[in-house]
């Protein structure tokens, strides 16, 4: 188990104090959004059930949950829809007295309400979510106790001060990238258009790939950098954990094969304690302004008619259907985009629409532009 490992070499290794490392200083921008750790304290955390089907608040999402949960996905990372807790904090909050893996069930429904809205055929839609969401965070896990094999032989503490050196900076952390990257290898597990896996065979949905892809890529910071080289990764996140350099340019290539390497038998399932948050709206902890608002109507201008160019008007009549049935699904990238009050959607790989809107609480929308990425003003 995980934890004779931790007992054994924590109690070898000398009190954190962070006064310590106060001056420490690195090459990464602050948050945005800065989640606190109290900030699932109002649930309650139980075990995990063994069945992946069942679901113990069984209900669904409403637009306003569902609008708060993306907005918090794409300000703070997945880590708001499910979260490692190193047994090195088993004393401290969120959750005293546990750690492991914990999913925020409002998290898991929304994960497989979104897969439901983009494939209505598909099933074993939870068990995926949950899949998916354990793939990232077990990376964090391994990295956690990788790095506790160097601190038993150095007796130094390394883990902590990455962590304390990235409190302001949580989603630059290359470590979530690299979990990201775990998360979409299980991603291309399940995915038949890319696997022959028996996963894929089973509960696999064509297609599911993409769906992850685009909703990792709209995650801030490091998240959305997990299809980056994986060597240059992990030596980025050895030159902080082992030579005190963090910045996106720094490296640690001879340390970088053991970054996330842990000794067999201490990372599986049954090593890791696993828990349900259960009892947590995200619409009464993100700010309203992070929401992602809720798209019922859209009214096309005569020069948004006139923007689109011959041959795409089938690709805006998919892109306004989706919008209509969520305007939360990743594909869509819908988001804020300039004062005042200018929304976009991504309508292609090449092509965007810009909104305005009528209505918010009504979800009434006015499509005012349309062309490509260039001219939209997206680079």
């Amino acid at each position: 188990m995980a934890v004779s490992i931790f007992n054994e070499v924590l109690s070898k290794l000398p009190q954190f104090n962070p006064k310590d490392f106060e001056e420490i200083e690195i090459g990464y921008p602050n948050d945005e959004f800065q989640p606190e750790a109290e900030l699932f304290d109002s649930g309650e955390a139980i075990p995990l059930p063994k069945d992946d089907d069942f679901d113990p608040e069984s209900q669904s999402e409403n637009e306003g949950e569902m609008g708060a949960a993306e907005g918090g996905v794409r300000a703070a990372g997945i880590e708001i829809l499910a979260f490692y807790k190193s047994y090195r904090h088993i004393n401290s909050p969120p959750f005293r007295g546990k750690w492991g893996i914990f999913y925020v069930n409002s998290g898991v429904q929304h994960i497989s309400q979104m897969l439901a809205i983009e494939f209505p055929c598909a099933q074993n839609l939870r068990e995926i979510a949950l899949n998916f969401l354990w793939s990232h965070e077990i990376f964090h896990a391994k990295f956690d106790v990788g790095v506790l094999g160097f601190e038993g032989f150095s007796k130094t503490h390394l883990y902590l001060p990455q962590k304390f050196a990235f409190r302001r900076s949580k989603s630059y952390q290359p470590e979530e990238a690299l979990a990201n990257a775990s998360a979409w290898k299980y991603a291309k597990s399940i995915d038949p258009n890319k696997s022959s896996s028996r996963s894929a065979q089973t509960i696999g949905i064509p297609g599911v790939l993409d769906f992850f892809f685009q909703f990792m890529k709209n995650q801030p910071g490091a998240y959305a950098r997990f299809d980056e080289n994986l060597f240059d990764l992990k030596s980025e996140a050895a030159a902080g954990i082992f030579n005190s350099q963090r910045s996106k340019y720094a490296r640690a290539d001879d340390l970088a094969p053991w970054v996330g390497l842990h000794p067999s038998g201490y990372c599986s399932h049954s090593d890791i304690p696993e828990h349900l948050v259960v009892g947590i709206k995200y619409s009464k902890l993100i700010s309203p302004a992070r929401f992602i608002p809720s798209v019922k109507e859209i009214r096309e201008t005569p020069k948004f008619l006139s923007d689109v160019p011959v041959g795409h008007q089938s690709f805006w009549e998919k892109t306004k259907s989706k919008l209509i049935k969520s305007s939360c699904l990743p594909g869509l990238d819908f988001k804020y985009f300039e004062p005042l009050n200018v929304w976009s959607a991504k309508v292609n790989d090449n092509f965007r629409a810009h909104f305005s809107p009528i209505s918010i609480p009504q979800g009434i929308w006015e499509a005012v532009s349309y062309g490509n990425h260039k001219k939209m003003g997206h680079g």
